[in-house]
């Protein structure tokens, strides 16, 4: 009969439409299941993001530090502050900068050139010790832990670089001491006082003559007098940092 056939295509058709959607359940679970994938996924992409403004921060601190020994091993003194690595402070002797290069020196008010880290925020130039300079950053939380947690230091260390000019310095007076020794004992002793040792020998010509040298040959690389062996004299021992 035509009534049966039209029931048992409604019977048909009833389970094709239940296969073709989603429940309300079904929906419910999937949107659920969603929103955690969501929300699992913004702490990490923000923890991925942090790893690479890290990385970035790093290699520019390296350029930074870089830049600063360089400044030092010219000048013979630290910059006072970081803008000094573009600009030639007053009365810089040796300075050869810039010791960055441009794509670093942009515009200050954008917070996008060498004295800002990768999250825009200043670094941090400390002077930890007379031959120690620390350029940090604060790292991703922006708070200061001290060169601990993720701060991101830099050190610069001068010491290496004052030994050596100490030692080439002490060679130099090794030699005039010699010098003056072989034209002025036994007669002439050099003064057991190294600052009238000093005058001695510049007067005697073997050292440079001037104020200027004479400070320079008076003093090691640490700005501690050089101390006179006993007499006479063959050499000078330096105290090393302080």
């Amino acid at each position: 009969m035509p009534e049966d056939r039209v029931a048992a295509r409604v019977l048909r058709a009833a389970p094709a439409a239940a296969e073709a959607g989603f429940t309300l359940l079904e929906t419910v679970v999937a949107v659920a299941i969603l929103g955690l994938l969501a929300a699992a996924s913004f702490p990490l992409a923000g923890a991925f993001v942090d790893v690479l403004l890290q990385q970035k921060t790093e290699a520019e601190l390296d350029r930074v530090a870089a830049a600063v020994e360089k400044f030092f091993e010219d000048t013979g003194a630290f910059p006072a502050e970081l803008s000094e690595l573009e600009w030639r402070p007053a009365g810089a002797a040796g300075w050869s900068g810039p010791y960055l290069l441009p794509e670093f020196a942009t515009d200050p008010a954008s917070q996008d050139d060498y004295r800002y880290d990768a999250w825009r925020r200043a670094y941090q130039y400390l002077s930890t010790s007379a031959a120690v300079r620390t350029i940090r950053s604060f790292g991703p939380n922006g708070a200061n832990d001290n060169g601990l947690g993720d701060d991101v230091d830099r050190v610069v260390d001068a010491s290496p670089f004052l030994r050596e000019r100490t030692v080439a310095e002490m060679r130099s007076i090794g030699a005039a001491i010699v010098a003056y020794n072989i034209s002025h004992l036994p007669d002439d002793l050099l003064p057991n006082d190294w600052a009238a040792a000093v005058g001695a020998l510049q007067a005697a010509g073997c050292l440079p003559a001037g104020a200027a040298a004479a400070n320079e040959y008076t003093f090691d690389a640490w700005g501690r007098a050089y101390v006179p062996g006993p007499q006479p004299t063959t050499h000078v021992t330096s105290l090393g940092p302080p």
